[in-house]
């Protein structure tokens, strides 16, 4: 009887074991004291009091640590072996650490049959920060700035002059430039520049002198790396034409060297010395007009249908994009000018005139220069006009002969200087023996805004001789070689309508009438 009992509260025993949960035989765990926490840049670390009670720790067989925004919700960050009293996080087993968030952390223990114990009062608050992360996303910010096209607002220079209150202002991803003319005398231009980086990496603006605009006020620095500034430029030595302030922008110092851990493979290569020496260059453009031109009189010269007055403008500016002469012309009397445009250097030629017709011409030189907009369009600097001048076209025809008389032939010596000779010789003085004679030709009509005859084939050494008058008669005094009596000479007879300098002689010459005569 007593061994049926025995047996019966054994099967009881094991029956009540199958079925009790595992928490029934839960472990006396011992509960984590003092945690507390370090770093919190990329790293947190996660400290606690030691556990070295042997009782206590018999059944430990390690640790989980807990993170939780609101010291209620955890979840695992990680965890350490039993003898251990610390954790060093960089990414929790769940979750993510997200940078400028603050977290609590905890310790809960852990026995041998994985039952887990008590959790820990929570640590003190830290923020967890990410400086790679965020030096990442600066050099992508630098990045993308860097490939930014710079925009270009608030200019208008299309005109000629520089004046106060133009203002230019650069934008891109790395840097915002605003130059602003405040001031502006014949001698001097005062310019605010300022400049403003928009990424971690710092840009330093500076002036740079170019044809002729230079000669700052001494002890001025003209390099702006953040704020803004005020540049005096001497404009004494401007040459005419197209000018401007050049403004190069490139890194200051070393902008780049704290992303090498963080740029992206052959990033830092590639841009590293583009950033620092990034030489974008960014011009406020301005004309300085040329000086009125002159038309010189002994450049001048006409036919029957054309008037040349000498070569288009040429700029000295090494700025200019081109450059010339306008020229305006009328017929002498009327209202309206006609205008025509010469490049550089071309033959200041007006064509399809009328014929022994008195024109006015003045002339203006301009230049061509980069505008400020986009370094490509032109725009146009103008001068004063020039002097007036007035000439008439050559007569259309040859003049119509009504004699030639040819008389007072008398041969005799003249005496010819020393001289040296091209060649370098001298060439003693000597007698040449001559022939001199008088011709008087007489026209049978005199054209309308003559001013004399030019006649070739009467001098020895083969110059024309110009006659003033306006009349009907004209008398050479002519010379040929050796004794020329009874012999036949070829005269090419014009009429010429205006007078200039000796040089050129006379301009507006009618078409030729030949005719031979005999010496006597």
């Amino acid at each position: 009887m007593k061994t049926r009992k025995l047996f019966a509260l054994i099967l009881a025993v094991l029956m009540l074991l199958s079925v009790a949960p595992v928490g029934a035989l839960a472990a006396n765990l011992p509960t984590a004291q003092n945690v507390r926490v370090s770093g919190g840049d990329e790293t947190i670390s996660v400290q606690w009091d030691p556990i070295n009670d042997f009782n206590a720790r018999k059944d430990l067989k390690s640790f989980h640590v807990l993170y939780s925004t609101d010291r209620t919700n955890w979840m695992l960050a990680g965890g350490s072996p039993r003898d251990s009293s610390m954790c060093v996080l960089r990414e929790p087993e769940e979750g993510s650490f997200k940078a400028g968030t603050t977290y609590y952390f905890a310790v809960q223990t852990v026995s041998w049959s994985d039952e887990l114990g008590p959790i820990s009062e929570p640590s003190a608050p830290i923020k967890y920060t990410n400086s790679t992360a965020d030096k990442r996303a600066e050099w992508e910010a630098v990045m993308a700035g860097y490939n930014t096209p710079t925009k270009e607002t608030g200019t208008k220079y299309d005109k000629v002059k520089l004046v106060k209150g133009e203002k230019v202002v650069w934008d891109n991803g790395l840097y915002t430039l605003t130059v602003t003319v405040t001031a502006v005398s014949a001698a001097q231009a005062t310019l605010n520049v300022a400049m403003k980086n928009k990424t971690p990496c710092t840009f330093e603006c500076t002036f740079v002198s170019w044809n002729g605009v230079g000669g700052r006020s001494s002890g001025e620095s003209v390099d702006v790396h953040e704020g803004s500034k005020t540049l005096k430029i001497d404009l004494t030595n401007l040459k005419d034409g197209a000018n401007y302030f050049a403004f190069s922008v490139s890194g200051y110092g070393n902008p780049v060297s704290q992303y090498y851990g963080v740029a992206r493979g052959g990033e830092y290569n590639e841009y590293a010395d583009k950033l620092i020496y990034l030489g974008r260059k960014h011009s406020l453009c301005f004309q300085k007009a040329p000086n009125a031109g002159k038309i010189a009189a002994n450049e001048v010269s006409a036919t029957k249908n054309s008037i040349t007055v000498g070569k288009a403008y040429q700029s000295t500016s090494e700025a200019a994009k081109g450059s010339g002469t306008i020229l305006f012309y009328r017929v002498d009397g009327t209202k309206k000018f006609a205008k025509k445009t010469f490049a550089a250097g071309k033959a200041l030629k007006l064509t399809k005139l009328k014929a022994n017709t008195l024109y006015e011409i003045k002339a203006i030189n301009y230049v061509k220069g980069v505008s400020a907009a986009d370094n490509k369009t032109l725009v146009t600097s103008k001068s004063g006009y020039s002097n007036r001048i007035w000439i008439r076209t050559a007569v259309a025809s040859a003049p119509e002969i009504q004699s030639i008389k040819v008389s007072g032939a008398k041969v005799g010596k003249i005496h010819v200087n020393g001289y040296w000779e091209s060649d370098g010789d001298w060439h003693p003085a000597y007698d040449v023996t001559v022939t001199t004679y008088q011709i008087t030709v007489t026209l049978k009509s005199a054209p309308k805004g003559i001013q004399g005859i030019k006649v070739t084939g009467v001098d020895r050494n083969g110059y024309p001789h110009w006659i003033k008058g306006t009349g009907k008669t004209f008398t050479i005094n002519a010379n040929a070689k050796g004794n020329a009596k009874g012999k036949s000479v070829n005269l090419g007879i014009a009429t010429f309508t205006n007078q200039f300098g000796s040089d050129s002689g006379y301009s507006g010459y009618s078409p030729v009438t030949k005719k031979a005569v005999t010496i006597r």
